[in-house]
């Protein structure tokens, strides 16, 4: 928009070379007349893209289990632990447009069943999974335990990318906890439905 503050060609004749609308035009030039230099723009196809230093590799780093041993820390700690030159604002905005996705994910937290517990399950699979709703289930009173963990209300974040939970990297083991026990009662009633 320097030509038309310069007046090196009319305002109507600079609005049609650089696809902008005549009010638009006219409204810069009364920016640039109250504001001087301060109000000089560069549209979009005038505009140099210059590289980016937070690169795709950097990003693999961060979310690499062996490379960034902090990523289960908030994102302030790894930028101060990587001594990163990059503002907060900047590290979320890059992670959101990387694809896939990098983002501070909840770990998910898995506890393993012991060898006996999975063999009475599978048994008691075996056994039951044939019988009927009519014939077997509409007289089974079902009652059980739930454990309820206080410990587990928390669980970790972790810098990861978008669809990896599931990586044993990402996953967080939960130790044997002292558990609430609330004992529940169920039943099942009524008739199968027939379509």
């Amino acid at each position: 928009m320097r030509s038309i503050h310069d007046r090196a060609k009319s305002v109507k004749a600079t609005t049609k070379e650089e696809e902008i609308s005549h009010a638009t035009g006219f409204h810069w030039l009364r920016e640039r007349r109250v504001l001087n230099s301060s109000a000089h723009r560069r549209i979009g196809k005038h505009r140099i893209d210059r590289p980016s230093k937070l690169t795709e590799e950097l990003l693999q780093r961060l979310v690499d289990p062996v490379t960034n041993r902090v990523r289960d820390q908030v994102l302030e700690a790894q930028l101060a632990h990587h001594q990163l030159p990059f503002s907060l604002r900047t590290l979320r905005a890059h992670c959101a447009k990387h694809k896939p996705r990098i983002l501070m994910g909840r770990r998910p937290a898995i506890k393993l069943i012991s060898s006996a517990n999975k063999k009475a399950r599978v048994q008691y699979d075996n056994d039951y999974k044939s019988k009927t709703m009519k014939s077997f289930w509409q007289y089974v009173t079902l009652t059980d335990e739930a454990h309820v963990d206080p410990s587990q209300i928390y669980r970790g974040c972790i810098l990861r990318e978008e669809g990896t939970q599931l990586h044993s990297d990402n996953l967080q083991e939960m130790p044997d906890t002292q558990e609430v026990k609330l004992p529940w009662l169920a039943s099942c009633h009524g008739t199968p439905k027939v379509p």
